[in-house]
């Protein structure tokens, strides 16, 4: 018997081993954390929406399917990786990327949030103050989410981690950082400063992580980048391009602030002070080294997150941000009625600010059934492709594109103007084109503006455009002009803009969509009209050009110049700018490409229908600023006359 036990008894050894190790594990946070996710789901199950911000959420997906590459034929602060960002609705079989990514995401979140309310809180408060914290921050996108766990983690190892070598953290820090550099390149940047700040604070000798770090993000976006289709000849346009659309965002993309929201601003600092003191209290038997790397991250995070909140308007973003940073922090030494204090204040700013009912932070109804319904498509493949068809029904009902329409864009590339991007994932027939920046608004500065104007002048230009002239807004019912931020349509991308109506004709228009084909014209070389020098505010005449086949553009020098305002911009956001039309019609001004080129008139040989027609010339200009600090020197406005040269 004895013989027959000894191998038995070995061979029991791997599977008790197994079962001790499974016995160990935390199975009442497990539990928490899965009961937590399953009723915040973050992503609200619903039809396919037409819209500005649905539009280029559909058109990452359809850049990855269609081999559009990143760099060159597309520039934007998401990348390759972006689509992982946007789950539903279904697009194609990479949409079970996106669900997998949302939900590690997800899950992660709600993980921090467990963890750090059980090792402050009972286990009856734990639960519930972990629910209502992640229900509260279910607005935060995929990216701004990874950005926060890429904080938590480094407060983990700052706070609590290993001082010695620890080869699994560089690697990981090399690879999560890849990701949101691919994913989103401003998300990606504050991330990989993060990361590496931990490894020098936190490991000795930090020389060989570093490089270790160094050798995992580097090995890991360039294996993502051309696993996704990319080319290598085009990643140093698409860091250039991409810090240029985040450098402009600032000027030309702030929101108006007025009196009533500037309580926001101050509860945003307060409550990050709050935080931080809880974490200095965390900190304070940690090593110096450590204290510092947590200052940085800290104050990293928190300028990333005011940005965010406070350029245009998401502040639950940032108050999101400093309420699952709470949780990373708070520890043993965190007084609980401290934290509690804190928790109300933060949670209380949040639901504040962001207008939300109180009673929808508790019902998990919408959460759970949105998930089923998700998972049950995700999980059954023989659904995926009913559940694209579906899609596309669905974005076709919203565009109703008209027959006339659809026969003049069949069998020619095509670019949609200004952001409609989507019509291409509901007509898969068609072929995208884009200009580099593919939603004209984001032409924010004039080397943005220029890279559009060159893929119009180029050999590769898109053979249509497709142009919408009204649409109705979210929770509208009117249709109004195409435009963001009360702008002047006309005056988005100036530089490409000019092309456009100097290179393409009409050959279709109805309400609502136009249909542009390029021609053999081009612009012709600029001739100066006038240059006038002028206060803000101050009206300018619009001089004329009598001769035929003339556009009058007026390129404006001076706004936002001095090495202040660059600051300002920098650390906060820049002033709003406006420009006023005949002495009343005023529109909302992008400082950044108002040198490029702003239309005054066109000739009367371009023909366009109603809606689409530029108009009668515009008579005089004024520009100024909403407020005079800092204060603006004088303005030049330099008026031109472009020739139109050809048939």
């Amino acid at each position: 018997m004895l013989a027959h036990e000894g191998p038995a008894a070995a061979s029991a050894l791997p599977f008790r081993s197994g079962l001790s190790r499974a016995r160990a594990l935390p199975w009442g946070a497990l539990l928490t954390i899965a009961a937590i996710a399953v009723g915040s789901w973050p992503v609200v199950f619903r039809s396919a929406q037409v819209g500005l911000d649905p539009s280029w959420e559909a058109a990452l997906h359809l850049a990855i399917t269609s081999g559009t590459h990143f760099g060159s034929d597309l520039v934007f602060t998401y990348g390759p990786l972006g689509f992982l960002a946007w789950t539903w609705p279904w697009f194609s079989p990479l949409t079970l990327l996106s669900f997998a990514f949302v939900g590690a995401t997800h899950v992660s979140i709600c993980a921090v949030v467990v963890a750090g309310a059980r090792r402050v809180l009972p286990a009856w408060q734990a639960p519930l103050l972990a629910y209502l914290t992640v229900r509260a921050v279910m607005v935060l996108q995929p990216y701004e989410a990874l950005f926060i766990l890429v904080f938590a983690g480094s407060a983990a190892v700052l706070l609590r981690g290993p001082s010695r070598p620890s080869a699994w953290l560089a690697v990981l820090g090399g690879v999560v950082t890849a990701i949101g550099l691919l994913g989103k390149l401003n998300a990606g940047v504050f991330i990989a400063a993060i990361v590496l700040i931990t490894i020098l604070a936190a490991v000795r000798p930090g020389w060989r992580s570093v490089l270790v770090f160094a050798a995992s993000g580097g090995a890991s976006f360039l294996g993502l980048w051309l696993a996704t289709g990319q080319r290598l000849s085009d990643l140093p346009s698409y860091v250039t391009a991409s810090l240029e659309i985040i450098r402009g965002y600032s000027e030309a993309m702030g929101a108006d602030r007025n009196a009533a929201s500037h309580w926001v601003i101050l509860a945003y600092f307060l409550v990050v002070l709050l935080v931080a003191r809880v974490a200095a209290g965390q900190a304070s038997d940690r090593p110096l080294a450590r204290r510092i790397g947590l200052l940085l991250v800290g104050t990293l995070i928190a300028f990333a997150f005011f940005k965010t909140g406070f350029v245009r308007g998401g502040t639950g973003y940032a108050l999101s941000a400093v309420l699952v940073g709470l949780f990373a922090v708070a520890g043993d030494r965190t007084a609980r009625p401290v934290f509690l204090a804190v928790f109300v204040a933060v949670f209380v700013s949040l639901v504040g600010s962001s207008g939300s009912n109180p009673s929808d932070l508790v019902n998990p109804t919408i959460a759970v059934r949105s998930l089923a319904r998700e998972a049950a498509v995700v999980i059954d493949p023989w659904k995926w492709s009913a559940a694209e068809q579906q899609t596309r029904e669905q974005l076709r009902a919203g565009y109703a594109l008209e027959p006339a329409i659809l026969d003049r864009l069949r069998g020619y590339t095509v670019h949609v103007d200004p952001w409609q991007t989507a019509v291409l994932v509901a007509w898969p027939e068609l072929r995208w084109k884009p200009l580099p920046v593919f939603q004209s608004y984001s032409a924010y500065t004039s080397a943005l503006d220029s890279l559009n104007a060159a893929a119009l002048r180029g050999p590769n230009a898109p053979q249509r455009i497709l142009r919408e002239t009204t649409a109705v807004w979210p929770g509208g019912s009117v249709p109004v002009p195409v435009a963001i931020d009360s702008r002047d349509r006309w005056f988005d991308g100036p530089a490409a803009m000019l092309e456009t109506f100097c290179r393409y004709d009409e050959v279709a228009a109805t309400t609502r969509w136009e249909v542009l084909a390029l021609t053999s014209r081009r612009c012709g070389t600029p001739e100066r009209l006038a240059t006038v020098v002028a206060q803000p505010g101050e009206p300018v005449a619009v001089p004329t050009d009598p001769r035929p086949g003339r556009f009058v553009i007026v390129r404006v020098h001076g706004i936002d110049d001095s090495p202040l305002d660059r600051v300002i911009t920098t650390l906060s956001k820049s002033s709003e700018w406006y420009v006023t039309l005949n002495g009343t019609d005023k529109f909302r001004l992008v400082p950044g490409t108002a040198g490029d080129g702003l239309l005054m008139a066109t000739p009367t040989s371009i023909v366009r229908s109603e809606g689409f027609a530029f108009g009668p010339p515009t008579r005089s200009i004024a520009i100024a600023p909403r407020n005079t600090v800092p204060k603006p020197g004088p303005l030049t406005f330099e008026f031109l006359s472009v020739p139109l040269v050809g048939p």
